[in-house]
């Protein structure tokens, strides 16, 4: 594989990483409501259009994907507190 495509794919990926984390530190302050993200991310990835069809199929999964860890990330903080 090319090394630049390796490098740019390895900065998308902690690029998604950061608005994860960034994303999952604000719904804890209750500043943001990450499932109403969630829910816009996967409405916003039904809407999109007028993409290359690989484009298109490879950004809708990528939205989706990141509305699945969002959610994960949640269930995940609310198992804890329910712990507490």
């Amino acid at each position: 594989m090319d090394t630049s495509l390796s490098e740019l794919e390895g900065r998308i990926e902690a690029l998604a990483d950061l608005l994860l984390l960034l994303t999952g530190s604000l719904d804890k302050l209750d500043i943001i409501d990450d499932s109403k993200i969630s829910s816009l991310l996967r409405r916003k990835a039904d809407k999109l259009k007028g993409l290359d069809p690989v484009v298109l199929e490879s950004a809708q999964k990528s939205l989706r994907h990141f509305a699945d860890e969002l959610d994960a990330a949640r269930n995940v903080r609310q198992k804890l507190a329910d712990q507490v």
